[in-house]
């Protein structure tokens, strides 16, 4: 049955089904007289129910540094990159594995990224079990780091989470730590950061970096709400897999 809904029909109407695609724009398809899924289809949407409910979780962990509107692209972007993740096949080395294909250096809002705004990487050792370190480079803010007009400091929020890679999906280690920048042509040392970090047999296990800008307008200090200033990174990626 189809309903009215903001953005217009939801559900089905007849032999037409109205959804959305996966960048939230409407669309419309005939219903098949008879659906079978072949094995291939069957493994593909297994895989997108994990990918899903690992999306959520880990976007319900991030809240406090997404943009405040809902925006479903990046509910579907998310999605998009964790089901390419599984179909590519879980590691199946004995220790942990910190080179994933399609999640390291994930930008969760497109066109606006961390690593593109600070112009340096930060170095993630994932070697002492129980932590993860994250070393920051060396940055001279005013030189090296993308920010507003009239920036006054800017916030480097880092988030370590493991997340268990399945239908349900469960957070089971979250830490989060910040530093402030002022942004002037001083030079900011580089730095490392420990935080803890327990990954189980099963988990896949992220650094996720995200920045916040406060301005000073007319003597005013003013946290940049605007989303092209909130970028928001996967820049570090491991999973632990499940012995045998």
């Amino acid at each position: 049955m189809a309903r009215i809904t903001d953005i217009g029909l939801s559900g089905s109407l007849g032999p037409l089904v109205f959804y959305k695609n996966q960048y939230g724009t409407p669309c419309s398809r005939t219903r098949p007289a008879r659906v079978k899924l072949s094995k291939a289809s069957r493994e593909t949407a297994r895989l997108f129910g994990i990918a899903s409910s690992m999306s959520a979780v880990i976007r319900r962990d991030l809240i406090s540094l997404l943009p405040p509107e809902k925006d479903l692209k990046i509910m579907y972007r998310l999605n998009t990159v964790l089901l390419e993740w599984l179909k590519a096949g879980r590691p199946q080395d004995s220790g942990l594995v910190t080179r994933l294909q399609y999640i390291g250096c994930y930008p969760f809002i497109s066109g606006i990224s961390v690593w593109s705004n600070m112009r340096g990487l930060p170095v993630i050792n994932w070697e002492n079990p129980g932590r993860v370190v994250v070393g920051l480079p060396r940055l001279t803010p005013a030189i090296q780091m993308s920010a507003p007009p009239l920036t006054e400091s800017i916030r480097v929020h880092i988030r370590a989470l493991s997340c268990l890679a399945s239908n349900p999906a469960v957070i089971s280690s979250s830490r989060e730590t910040f530093i402030d920048i002022p942004y002037t042509d001083a030079a900011a040392e580089a730095r490392d950061i420990t935080l803890p970090l327990t990954i189980k047999p099963g988990e896949l296990a992220l650094v996720v970096f995200g920045l916040k800008y406060t301005v000073v307008n007319e003597g005013n200090r003013e946290l940049v709400i605007k989303k092209d200033w909130q970028p928001l990174d996967i820049m570090g990626a491991a999973y632990l897999p499940v012995n045998k």
